[in-house]
């Protein structure tokens, strides 16, 4: 009997560390799918200070232009 209890213990133990195992495999997936959504964020911040920059030198160079036939 004895036996039998040792070995559904060691059974249990076995089927505790393949669980840590998969748990862990789970967690440093969502940590991965948490690092690609941060890089997308930054990718979309990117995106959007580089636009903010165009429009501000399209609004320089408009300036300049009226500046230019002001002269002319």
């Amino acid at each position: 009997m004895e036996r039998i209890l040792n070995k559904i213990l060691e059974r249990l133990d076995s089927m505790d560390k393949r669980f840590d195992a998969v748990d862990a495999q789970f967690e440093s997936v969502d940590a991965r799918f948490e690092s690609i959504k941060n890089n997308l964020i930054n990718l979309e911040n990117g995106q959007q200070s580089l636009q903010l920059e165009q429009n501000n030198l399209l609004n320089g160079q408009q300036s300049l232009q009226l500046e230019l036939n002001d002269l002319l």
